[in-house]
């Protein structure tokens, strides 16, 4: 059996992107562009009625995702949707399904059987070829072996102050994950619970019939103008995705779904130094867990009796990152470093019955999967302006260190004895898909953005290599 973890030979390889991007801008009007979410028109509307006379502003909704650089979507080349806290809100959106619901092109894939909503996939194209990242660190890759497809990522989206999805390409500056395009997900600062406040602390609780789930989150924030601190905290609790099947039998004509139990827990800490004016310090550890249950009847045959399983995710993320205005000569430089480590269990129990000289057995089966990364960025941009003209150099370089590993282990006991029943065939457990591996990742990258009018190019070079 062949995993999809690694698309790369073991041996150390290079490997070059060379993109460029064409952008034709009409004239733009006097505007004021804001890196916050867009203001709502009600809200608009309600500002324009309390000033009459005061000259009309026009927001902008800024993206990052694109060139690594704040644009507005009508300068952005590509296809970009960014959807800010206030519409997730507006929408009742609960999960990443529902984020991309009204999404041309972007769907979230689904096991409605095993551990629910998935990966990314942006106009046919999925899994590890599209970069999922969540405050600029991309999410540990997704695995597929056997009957066993997991995500390893799980997030509450009340943590958000804006989700970004990029439809097209972007190895330029991401490097070859992104090739069917972005997804970004930037939760909330300190600042954005505040608002201006010095102390802030808010809960929230739901209930959701879809899948008969109950949830809430609470959050407190505080500090001064030097430090400020937030601490978000989750908890989701729910059962299976109802569908249009009304046979419940417990075997393979059943079409309702299997029953289902989930919980998930979700922890996340933000720290915020503000140095100086364009000088912003951050720190954040994340944790996050979910379990889930599940008895398959549809999966109950002549030869297995019944089947559960019990699948496990868990994620700690910690990282510091700092941006910094006009340092050594540069428009702004910008560095970031972390760690993050996630691992899937999964446990299923069968109650097989006799097959020739094999007694009946219940049979656990075992299958552990991890990956730790480690890693870094450091990003500088310098703007060049000359008459109309100008150009912004974007460069920069990454690395990551990923260590793999899996395990597999099977233990059949006899149905009536409790003794150990050795396996048959030549099977030789526990065992592995793949060897425990550690694969480097170091990419350097350029990139400039020229205006020329109302043309702008955005040539970008980039060159990548994996141990």
């Amino acid at each position: 059996m062949t995993p999809t973890l690694f698309p790369w030979r073991t041996l150390p390889m290079a490997c070059a992107c060379l993109t460029l991007l064409l952008s034709a801008r009409g004239t733009v009007g006097a505007q004021t562009i804001s890196t916050q979410p867009a203001t709502p028109a009600s809200e608009a509307r309600d500002e324009a009625d309390d000033h009459p006379d005061a000259e009309p502003q026009y927001y902008e909704t800024v993206t990052v995702s694109t060139t690594l650089n704040p644009a507005t979507l009508r300068e952005a080349p590509g296809t970009v949707s960014v959807i800010d806290s206030a519409t997730m809100e507006r929408r009742l959106m609960q999960n990443t399904a529902d984020l991309v619901k009204f999404e041309p092109g972007v769907y979230v894939d689904a096991n409605i059987t095993r551990v629910g909503l998935n990966g990314f996939n942006i106009r046919g194209i999925g899994g590890n070829r599209v970069m999922t990242q969540v405050d600029g660190i991309e999410t540990s890759e997704q695995f597929d072996f056997g009957p066993f497809n997991v995500h390893q990522f799980t997030l509450d989206l009340d943590t958000l102050n804006c989700a970004e999805i990029m439809r097209s390409a972007g190895s330029a500056v991401y490097g070859s994950d992104a090739l069917g395009g972005v997804v970004s997900f930037f939760t909330k600062d300190p600042a954005d619970y505040l608002q201006g406040r010095r102390f802030s602390a808010a809960g929230k609780t739901l209930y959701d019939s879809r899948a008969r789930d109950s949830s809430g989150n609470l959050v407190v924030a505080g500090g001064r103008q030097r430090l400020l601190g937030s601490l978000f905290a989750s908890y989701v609790s729910g059962h299976e995705l109802r569908n249009r099947g009304d046979v419940r039998t417990e075997n393979a004509t059943r079409t309702a779904l299997n029953p289902q139990d989930r919980d998930g827990l979700q922890l996340l800490g933000k720290l915020a130094v503000p140095i100086a004016d364009g000088n912003l310090l951050r720190f954040a550890v994340e944790s996050a867990d979910t379990t889930i249950t599940t008895n398959a009847f549809s999966l109950r045959t002549a030869a297995v009796s019944d089947i559960t399983s019990d699948d496990r995710m868990r994620r700690q993320r910690v990282s510091a990152d700092q941006a910094i205005v006009n340092a050594v000569g540069l428009t702004q430089l910008s560095w970031s470093a972390y760690g993050q480590w996630s691992d899937t269990d999964q446990i299923v129990d069968e109650v097989r019955a006799a097959a020739g000289p094999t007694p009946a057995v219940n049979r656990r089966g075992t299958l552990g999967y991890t990956q730790a990364s480690i890693g870094g960025t450091l990003q500088g941009r310098k703007a060049l302006v000359r008459g109309q003209q100008s150009v912004l150099l974007t460069f920069g370089t990454a690395h990551k260190r990923h260590t793999f590993d899996m395990l597999r282990d099977r233990l059949d006991l006899n149905a009536v004895t409790g003794a150990i029943v050795p396996p048959t065939g030549g099977l030789i457990l526990p065992s592995k898909y793949f060897p425990r591996s550690v694969v480097g990742e170091t990419g350097t990258y350029a990139q400039a953005e020229m205006r020329l009018g109302r043309l702008m190019l955005v040539p970008g070079v980039r060159y990548d290599r994996f141990t």
